[in-house]
């Protein structure tokens, strides 16, 4: 590994010894070297060059007719690829040199979409020949205090990568940027008024976006409470403008905007339910930097938030959100205390369902674990899997907080679920979960064989009808990001059973599709968790995954617990008369409901 503008990253040197002839004594050389130098920018720790964006995607590599390619690994494509190879020309040995000339070449690939989409190429030719040297005849002292900038990236995170170049509206006094602003709001709201067609709507909206985006983020405050103090408009105009505001604001992203809402949401100026959407979105629009992401922890620990269950809620998930993008970034991970630090998990030292704030407060502080997705959470996550006295649903979503940690750590968190999903004496759904996370990394074929052998001697039917119809509906994809996957899906399957013992039983279907000429296609997916004890299952989930040209994109999730829901139902649904001595729920109780398996083979006996 060798650091230098263009990061950090893994650089092969090829020596090779020849001698220099001089014209005037052909026969007699001088010692040489000539070195070649590679950089490989496919092995690095981190890259000089950053982006932002406010979708979320993971991009595949694309199909090509090579057999090897058919059979690689469909992983996440940088959206930046480079190559460059140096020559130098050294007179001496290894001993004592001097560089004679050098050139280098170099080219950086810019591909935010699909390669056959086209991109920019940039080539950089660099040359450098030395005239003459003479012996050094002073010792030359060593710079004092001298800034050591290992990479680009030093210089560019502190920054706000995102901002614009200077325009026109960062040069306008604070009046003109009013004025001009106060324009596009009202002709926004007189569209609203109009019932003008929601596409004309839409671009004056985006108008007013892209104006506040180019104005100096240190405006925002008095240009807010210009609108808010402004006696000039109508009632009803100046609330639509005010809302307008408090839609765009969280999209700006940067750190004035973050202390805007602070100031909105402490001093009260807003309602719980405004604070709630003006948080939401900072999660996935503001800009990945530490100030930002520390100016939103400031929100989330006020006592304004915390005293309000849901504004807590929105505040953490959307600070672990920020806190993921900001430390996927390598400099970060490495240098910031925000990717380092766990002193939060302090809370989770003690859980005890007695109280019912604390039972959510640990659910809560799971699910900001799992968005936040560092590594350093591990040992503390794994403590709370392993302690059979917790309550179920914290070991649950102590397992799911593991979803983004399996990618970086597989062999780690792999040791400690499959265990898990073998165990026939743990609970179903905590089993079910570590199979879940299992497959959010998309496991290769061993560990597929080991979770399809389990079916063979499956006692729990929810398990075994739950692994089964997951697996089985899956192998049917047919996106690119997913082919190697299927292909060694579909072989593990041959090992295994069908288990299909009814809709009753917890199920996993997903319904995938895709169109190979418009590259485009998505998937469907449902599961329910059922109840050994229930008609109405614990849980079920939906969830939408889109694929466009080359890229995956997760549309939208949701799901719903239904514990407890049954007994209210019966008390709805039950006996109204003589005629019903029973209630509707127990005609499917008479015919039993089997708990274990007992078509198992004749060895497991």
């Amino acid at each position: 590994m060798e650091e230098s503008l263009e990061g950090k990253c893994k650089t092969v040197y090829y020596v090779v010894k020849t001698p220099i002839y001089h014209a005037s004594r052909a026969y007699a050389a001088v010692p040489s070297l000539k070195v070649t130098k590679v950089r490989d920018y496919k092995h690095c720790e981190h890259r000089s060059y950053d982006g932002f964006s406010v979708f979320q995607a993971n991009k595949c590599s694309l199909h090509s007719n090579e057999p090897e390619c058919q059979h690689s690994r469909f992983e996440q494509v940088p959206a930046l690829t480079s190559a460059s190879h140096t020559h130098y020309n050294l007179s001496g040995d290894k001993n004592g040199f001097v560089i004679q000339s050098a050139i280098s070449s170099s080219q950086h690939i810019l591909t935010p979409y699909k390669v056959e989409n086209g991109g920019a190429i940039t080539y950089v030719l660099q040359k450098f020949a030395l005239l003459n040297y003479n012996p050094i005849r002073e010792q030359l002292a060593l710079p004092v205090n001298a800034k050591h900038i290992p990479s680009l990236v030093a210089d560019m995170l502190p920054e706000t990568i995102t901002s614009s170049m200077p325009s026109a509206e960062q040069e306008m006094s604070i009046q003109e940027i009013t004025s001009k602003i106060s324009q596009l709001l009202q002709s926004y709201v007189n569209l609203l008024r109009q019932n003008v067609p929601a596409l004309e709507v839409g671009q004056k909206l985006r108008e007013v976006f892209r104006y506040l985006r180019n104005v100096k983020p240190q405006y925002l405050p008095q240009v807010y409470n210009t609108f808010v103090v402004r006696s000039g408009f109508d009632r009803e105009i100046q609330k639509k403008i005010i809302d307008t505001l408090h839609d765009i604001i969280p999209f700006l992203g940067h750190k004035e905007a973050v202390m805007l809402i602070k100031d909105l949401i402490v001093n009260q100026r807003v309602s719980e339910a405004r604070a709630i959407q003006l948080i939401m979105p900072l999660g996935l629009a503001a800009e990945p930097q530490e100030e930002v992401a520390q100016k939103l922890m400031e929100i989330c620990k006020e006592g304004s938030v915390s005293n309000s269950p849901l504004l807590k809620k929105t505040c953490w998930l959307a600070f672990s959100s920020l806190q993921h993008k900001i430390c996927e970034r390598p400099y970060y991970m490495q240098n910031s205390r925000l990717c380092t630090e766990t002193e939060y998990l302090n809370e989770l030292a003690h859980v005890s369902p007695v109280s019912t704030q604390e039972y959510e407060d640990q659910i809560l502080l799971l699910k900001s674990i799992g968005n936040s997705g560092l590594e350093a959470h591990l040992p503390r996550v794994a403590q709370i899997i392993l302690q059979n006295e917790r309550p179920l649903r914290v070991r649950v979503q102590a397992i799911y907080a593991l979803r983004r940690i399996i990618v970086k750590q597989p062999e780690k968190v792999l040791s400690l679920l499959i265990p898990i999903y073998k165990d026939i004496n743990e609970d179903h759904e905590l089993r079910i979960a570590a199979f879940n996370v299992i497959m959010k990394m998309k496991p290769g074929l061993p560990t597929l064989e080991v979770l399809v052998d389990q079916l063979k001697t499956e006692p729990s039917l929810h398990v075994g009808s739950y692994v089964f119809s997951y697996l089985t509906t899956l192998a049917n994809a047919t996106t690119p990001c997913m082919k190697t996957f299927t292909e060694d899906l579909k072989l593990a399957l041959r090992f295994s059973k069908p288990i299909i013992p009814g809709m009753l039983f917890s199920k996993a279907f997903h319904l995938p599709y895709y169109n190979a000429e418009m590259e485009m296609g998505g998937k469907a997916s449902f599961y329910s968790i059922g109840s050994l004890d229930s008609l109405v299952p614990r849980a079920v989930v939906g969830k939408y995954i889109s694929y466009k040209k080359g890229y995956q994109m997760d549309i939208i999730e949701g799901g719903l617990r239904f514990e407890g829901v049954q007994p209210i139902l019966e008390k709805i649904m039950g006996p109204r008369s003589y005629s019903y001595d029973q209630s509707v729920f127990d005609i499917p109780r008479r015919t039993p409901r089997p708990q274990f398996n007992t078509n198992r083979p004749p060895w497991h006996h």
